[in-house]
């Protein structure tokens, strides 16, 4: 495809100082802005699902449709009350925030140091010629935690 630098320049103007405070705005907010977008899709997503509009949602909010238009816009910053409100009104969670009690890293880092010590008392002269040999000593060895 060959470039027209010619039209190029007949529509190129440069950036208004308002456009450039819109993008270091979204520059600077990516990551809430991103998880913002999300949560307003999965609202809408749980909307279209129960068959409600946002003048359904607006009303069991008690706010008003623009509101709601406002929050399903996925420009603004959440609050957590909103969302409880928000998660209420349509009786499905919107956002799961749940603390993994068990340690993948650590239950990983048990079974390498079992495995590392066992193999060492296996190849270990000392212990191995001892009275309880190494496979007696180790058969009922389970780890901690």
């Amino acid at each position: 495809m060959k470039f027209n630098v010619e039209k190029l320049k007949a529509v190129a103007r440069p950036v208004t100082q308002e456009e450039k405070t819109a993008m270091d705005y979204r520059a600077e907010n990516a990551n809430w802005l991103q998880l913002s977008a999300t949560i307003a899709l999965k609202i809408r997503k749980l909307l279209r699902q129960q068959g409600m509009t946002q003048v359904d949602l607006a009303a069991r909010l008690g706010v008003t449709p623009p509101q709601v238009s406002k929050l399903l816009s996925g420009k603004i910053n959440f609050e957590l009350r909103t969302l409880v409100s928000i998660q209420n009104a349509l009786g499905k969670p919107i956002i799961d925030v749940s603390f993994q009690e068990e340690h993948p890293v650590s239950e990983q880092l048990m079974k390498t140091q079992t495995l590392v010590v066992t193999q060492y008392v296996k190849s270990a002269p000392i212990l191995s010629n001892t009275r309880f040999g190494s496979e007696s000593l180790f058969t009922n060895f389970k780890p901690v935690g």
